[in-house]
């Protein structure tokens, strides 16, 4: 199972829905805001998928004054204070690279304050037959080429 988000307006856009809807009930508090999770590819079909190719994980917050903690599996891959966002303002970001080197279920984790989110993403051996098929459904898909001729798919 590999779960992978997209869609930064529209999860940002919730965040700061969900920060709103906490202040106005008398909840919110001045240190820790909304945290959401995301990975990205690099410049392989495969990254954040398979073993040794580069990932993109990135934190977006609500509060930029805070310190946010990127981690893997427990281990601490970035800890930083986000960036602004200007295609989300008045939220933050913060993202590092990760670079998987074990095949299986890998979950990341961003945390700010009590705040945190995770997100599980399957890995697979970058040299296994996974890749190979992978790729080639790929190439397919862009009609770069793999495909079985026409009548034998």
């Amino acid at each position: 199972m590999k779960i992978k988000r997209t869609g930064h307006y529209a999860a940002v856009g919730a965040a700061l829905v969900a920060a709103t809807l906490q202040a106005s009930s008398g909840m919110a508090t001045a240190s820790t805001g909304a945290v959401r999770v995301w990975t990205s590819g690099g410049p392989d079909e495969l990254s954040c998928k398979a073993t040794t190719l580069q990932c993109t994980l990135t934190a977006y917050v609500l509060d930029s004054s805070a310190p946010v903690t990127i981690s893997v599996n427990g281990t601490v891959i970035m800890t930083g204070r986000p960036a602004p966002d200007p295609y989300a303002a008045p939220a933050g970001k913060l993202t590092a690279t990760w670079i998987p080197q074990k095949v299986g279920v890998n979950t990341i984790t961003a945390q700010q304050g009590a705040e945190s989110d995770s997100i599980a993403i399957q890995i697979m051996d970058n040299n296994g037959l996974d890749a190979f098929l992978e790729r080639n459904h790929i190439a397919c898909k862009t009609g770069s080429g793999g495909c079985p001729p026409i009548g034998h798919q």
